[in-house]
Parts: C-alpha cells; structure tokens; sequence
C-alpha cells in the first residue's frame, strides 16, 4: 500500500523562494551612472552659458564694430575681438566633440534607457547656437573686409585724378608759353622735371597700393574659404548627430517596449504560480482519491 505525503506546502514555497530571488538578483531596466551624468549636464550647461555670453558680447560690439567713424572702434580693437571669437569658437568645437564621443558611447554601451538620445539633442543644440555665433562673426569681418577694399579703391581713383589734373595743368602751360622766352623755357624744363619726379611717385604709391589690394583679396577668399570649410564641418556633423539621435530614440522605443513585456510577464508570473499550485493540488488529490480507490478495491478483494 502507497503512504501519500503532502508536499504542497514545499512547492508553493519553492514557488515562492524562485520569484524572490528572480527579482532581486537584477534590475529590469539598468539605470546610468549618476556621475556620469552629472559630468555631461555639468559641462553642456556651462558651455550653454558660455556660447549665450559671447552671442550677447559679439552683438553688443556690433555697432561700434561697423562704425569706421574717428568715434568709432580702432582696428586693433576689432583684431582683438577677432582673435577672441576665433579662439572661442576652437575650444567651444572641442568641448562639443568630447560631449558627442561620451554621448555615442553611452549609446553603443546601450546603457541609460533614453539619457543617450536627449545627450545627442542637447549636442544638436549646442551646434546650432555655436553656428549662430560663427554666422554672426562672419558678417563683422566680411563688413570689415569690403570697408578695407573701398578705402583703396578710393585711394587709387583720387591719385588717377589727381595725375589727370597735372597733365592739363601742363598742356594748359605749355600752350600759354609756347612763345616765351630762354628763362621761360629753362622753368618750364624744372617744372616738367618736378612734374616727373612727382608723376614717379604716385606711381610707385599706386602700384604699393594695388598689391595691398590684392593682398586684402587673398584674404578674403583664405577667409571665406575658411569659413566654407567650417560650415561644411558643422553640417556633416549636424547630420551624423541627427542619424545618431534617430538610433538613440528607436533603441529608447525599444527598450520602451521590452519594459513593457516584462512588466507583463511580471504581472503575469503570480498567475502562473497559482495555476501550477492549484494543478499540483488537484494532481494531489487526484493521486489520494487513486490511492483510496486502490486500497479499497484491494479490501473488498480480500
């Protein structure tokens, strides 16, 4: 005859002990580092701060910049202010690169759930307002450019004309004289020399100030090639920080969308344990009403 023994209890307990330590033993969605992102908020609110007061810095300057008045501002200040944007501009690039590199790790780490995606739009943003501080640059120099290729243009056009004057000057003179005398002749002879020693001059400045000009237009087309290079640099990146935002908000959905199937199998996890409970005590019971049945036979058998 079989001895039936009740192991209910023992099952629902190991039931029990197997969903605590599940639990436990790892979280469902794996937080960041808090340092971490102290670090980066930390870093990218100071430089914010710092891309807003140059901006507000370069638009104060702006008027008297563009003001060539004897008031005005002095060409040594307006380097000084073009040395610092300059400078400005290379650290605050660097500074955007260490932030884009943490924010691409963080994001082929798959670590910090949707942290990596809001990272990557707080780098967009702090390209786009850095841009607005290179554009606004830009146009002070490029108004500081054609101011200086004017002044020369004016300078050339007013020795030309003053040239033209002399030369009618002297036709007007030697008309006037051509029926004088020995001495007449002998200081119109000084005057013509002086005349050409002066017309030398004039052309030895015209010919100094056309090579300044060329000069300044050298400048201008190194500057603006510069400056074609940066914008080309800052719109490839805009565009690789974009396509990296697109993978950081489509892996957040996912890991949005996981969560959610563990949650439900979470809530439905209790579910199952009762059924396996209750189906171990109806197999139970099933087991003693067979073994009752058995031994009932058996009895009536004897």
């Amino acid at each position: 005859m079989i001895n039936p023994v009740e192991r209910t209890g023992e099952f629902l307990a190991a039931l029990a002990s197997h969903h605590n330590v599940s639990d436990k033993t790892k979280p469902l969605v794996q937080r960041p580092d808090p340092s971490t992102q102290h670090e980066f908020t930390q870093l990218a609110v100071e430089l914010t701060t710092r891309i807003a007061e140059m901006q507000t810095f370069v638009s104060k300057c702006q008027r008297r910049y563009e003001d060539f008045s004897p008031r005005g501002m002095k060409d040594a200040e307006r380097d000084e202010i073009d040395s610092a944007v300059a400078q400005f501009l290379r650290t605050a690039m660097a500074q955007i690169d260490v932030l884009k590199a943490d924010a691409v790790r963080a994001l082929e780490q798959r670590t910090g759930g949707s942290f990596p995606a809001h990272q990557l739009g707080v780098v967009v943003i702090l390209n786009e307002d850095l841009q607005g501080v290179s554009k606004l640059s830009e146009g002070l120099r490029g108004v500081r450019i054609r101011r200086a290729i004017s002044d020369k243009s004016k300078v050339t056009v007013k020795y030309n004309a003053d040239v033209a004057r002399e030369m009618a000057a002297e036709r007007r003179e030697r008309e006037r004289r051509e029926g004088g005398t020995e001495e007449d002749d002998e200081g119109l002879a000084v005057l013509e020399q002086a005349f050409e020693r002066e017309n030398e001059a004039l052309v030895t400045e015209l010919v100094e100030t056309r090579e300044q000009v060329r000069e300044a237009e050298r400048t201008v087309f190194e500057i603006a090639n510069l400056n074609h290079v940066f914008a080309t640099k800052v719109l490839e990146q805009a565009r690789e920080i974009e396509t990296l935002y697109e993978l950081a908000v489509e892996s957040t959905e996912n890991v949005e969308r996981g969560n959610r199937e563990l949650r439900k199998m979470k809530r439905r996890g209790p579910l199952l344990q009762y059924g396996f409970a209750l189906f171990a005590v109806l197999l139970t019971l099933a087991i003693l009403f067979l073994d009752w049945m058995a031994s009932r036979r058996s009895f009536f058998f004897i």
